[in-house]
């Protein structure tokens, strides 16, 4: 679960490190995996374009609260996770630093995340 001023990982090779959330987008509260949210960017690798402080949209790929599908499996992740996106909804970087995606990704229509990751849970 996800909440405002939650600060969350980046998982992907953007340049951005850690990111505290602002807003979470269509006001659902908590947000969950595939819920979009607006970041502000804390922590960065300085070589490359992003700066800390700026904001950016991401969505939910990972949280360290359990979840459960209809089946009744429930999944629990490491850590609060996110990866950034350009204002076209496409993904900032070009290589995702987790070794797993969610099913719910490909309902919520994220195939280019998918086809960015080694496999699907």
């Amino acid at each position: 679960m996800i909440f405002p001023e939650t600060y969350v990982y980046i998982l992907d090779n953007s340049g951005a490190r850690t990111a505290k959330c602002i807003k979470i987008l269509n006001n659902k509260f908590p947000g969950k995996i595939t819920d979009y949210i607006i970041v502000a960017v804390q922590r960065y690798n300085p070589q490359k374009k992003l700066r800390a402080g700026d904001l950016h949209l991401g969505v939910i790929v990972n949280t360290a609260f359990k979840f459960s599908r209809n089946t009744g499996q429930w999944f629990k992740g490491s850590r609060n996770g996110i990866i950034l996106l350009k204002k076209d909804w496409t993904p900032l970087g070009n290589r995702v630093y987790l070794s797993y995606l969610f099913q719910e990704m490909r309902q919520k229509g994220l195939t280019k995340l998918i086809s960015l990751c080694r496999d699907i849970r």
